[in-house]
């Protein structure tokens, strides 16, 4: 059951976004080189001498368009960060993301079979990490929170776990929105988690 005043609702991490999105831009990436390098070996001796004339040119338009590429990315991360939020009440895990494409999470606690504290290599490389929720119920109503800095992600998997026993602790992650920095009072007569 949740206050009157409503769900305390959390941010992740800032670069969260970016982290996600890796997968897509080595993609792309790769997809790139792959037909570069099928099209240069196939590349008349001409087209070839007049690429290399241009090359100058060539590189400009290519840093331009690296330099828009990233403009764009950035502006993305930063209005999906702003969506993303995610809260833990007495009942459920709520996490909501998404700006084109809205997507809101609900697990249930009392559905919860796993919560494991996951470091996939970009994450550790920024000493981050996701917290993993599975529930009963397949693999499309597991909740994946992240990225945390790492003693957050320990902090929010106990958290989530007391929940899910029955003892009523204080959020112990970033303060909801429009609080101080210092956080919530904690809970009278809560358990530690």
């Amino acid at each position: 059951m949740t206050t009157s005043a409503g769900p305390h609702w959390r941010r992740v991490h800032k670069i969260t976004p970016a982290l996600n999105a890796w997968k897509a831009v080595v993609a792309v990436l790769a997809f790139l080189a792959w037909q570069a390098t099928d099209q240069i070996g196939n590349m008349p001796s001409e087209v070839w001498d007049t690429v290399t004339a241009y090359r100058a040119r060539a590189f400009l338009v290519i840093v331009g368009v690296l330099v828009v590429v990233a403009t764009v990315a950035t502006v993305y991360s930063m209005l999906a960060w702003r969506r993303m939020r995610f809260s833990v009440t007495s009942e459920s895990i709520d996490l909501h993301t998404g700006i084109l494409f809205r997507q809101e999470r609900h697990a249930r606690l009392n559905r919860v079979q796993a919560v494991d504290v996951v470091q996939p290599l970009l994450g550790r490389l920024f000493g981050l990490a996701q917290v993993r929720v599975e529930t009963a119920g397949g693999g499309d109503s597991n909740v994946v929170i992240g990225f945390l800095r790492e003693p957050e992600a320990q902090e929010l998997r106990n958290e989530i776990m007391a929940r899910a026993a029955g003892i009523d602790v204080a959020p112990a992650v970033a303060p909801a929105f429009g609080q101080a920095a210092d956080g919530p009072a904690p809970v009278p007569g809560a358990a530690p988690a």
